[in-house]
């Protein structure tokens, strides 16, 4: 018995025959992995082409969403050990956490944050904001007084200042919001959102 071929309508040649949805696939499947190779990189900061981020690496068998909220430590881990020094919330801490405030303020005047160009493919804004570590730091202590606050009352505040020799009706401060994005169930990348102006008065 001879055997017979069909003429390939992409070529005129004889070979077996290979449809264009086929080729689309294939042509789908090899864009994938491209894509996948141009955003792997090593874990941890990246701070490459004006754009800095900080992401986790996650296994994709081991994906699991993040249901907890974002934090500074999330987005910043290197500040874990300065965190943790920090003056707790407690009326007695306040003249505490007020130096500790202006300290990290006077660093950030020093040294600000910038902002970078962001890459929107990865989850980022068109443009992102990368704190100093002491910007961070000083909305950490600025949050913890803003909690103070919520909890004893003006003259309770006022009392414990001015046993401190401290003569203050208002401190201000910038605070951040922070998020993350999952890309392709495979890299989480947070985010720091642009500085927060807060203003909290101390005194009636």
């Amino acid at each position: 018995m001879m055997a017979k071929f069909e003429l390939n309508p992409t070529n005129n040649l004889p070979g077996p025959m290979v449809r264009n949805t086929d080729l689309s696939k294939l042509f789908l499947g090899l864009l994938w992995v491209f894509l996948i190779a141009q955003i792997a990189a090593p874990v941890g900061a990246a701070e490459k082409g004006g754009l800095q981020f900080r992401w986790a690496e996650l296994k994709p068998l081991e994906y699991r969403p993040k249901m907890s909220p974002d934090t500074v430590l999330d987005y910043r881990p290197a500040i874990a050990k300065r965190l943790a020094k920090l003056p707790r919330v407690a009326v007695a801490e306040l003249p505490a956490l007020v130096r500790s405030l202006e300290q990290y303020k006077a660093v950030a005047r020093r040294k600000p944050g910038q902002w970078t160009i962001g890459r929107i493919y990865l989850g980022a804004n068109e443009r992102e904001y990368w704190p100093s570590d002491a910007e961070l730091l000083a909305a950490v202590v600025g949050n913890r007084i803003k909690k103070l606050l919520e909890r004893a009352s003006l003259g309770e505040i006022g009392r414990v200042l001015t046993e401190a020799g401290m003569k203050l009706a208002v401190i201000t401060y910038n605070s951040f919001d922070y998020r993350h994005t999952d890309i392709m169930g495979s890299r989480r990348y947070f985010y720091c959102s642009a500085p927060k102006p807060i203003s909290l008065a101390l005194a009636p």
